[in-house]
């Protein structure tokens, strides 16, 4: 289960070998379960664009543990930023 306290910034994703990051294309990645890395010798996270860990804990913090959102399709789960202007109800939406 992850936790709050795993979360890192995205800047430094490529270097490590665990953690939690959130990116702007597919949601929360947890580093530690490695398989995109297997799939490629270029690593695809810089193109995923992750977020700063301040934008990171944000989003945590705004809608909760990722424990509470279970992603169960094969497509990402994007939580909106927080900070920017959505309906206070604002929830995470799939792409289509």
């Amino acid at each position: 289960m992850s936790k709050r306290s795993d979360i890192i910034d995205g800047n430094r994703a490529v270097t490590e070998k665990y953690g939690l990051v959130y990116t702007e294309l597919l949601g929360w990645i947890d580093l530690g379960l490695g398989f995109y890395r297997v799939i490629s010798n270029y690593d695809p996270l810089l193109m995923l664009r992750p977020v700063s860990k301040e934008d990171a804990l944000a989003r945590w913090d705004y809608y909760g543990k990722i424990g509470n959102w279970k992603n169960k399709k094969f497509q990402p789960l994007l939580f909106p930023d927080p900070k920017k202007k959505y309906p206070p109800a604002a929830f995470p939406w799939r792409t289509s």
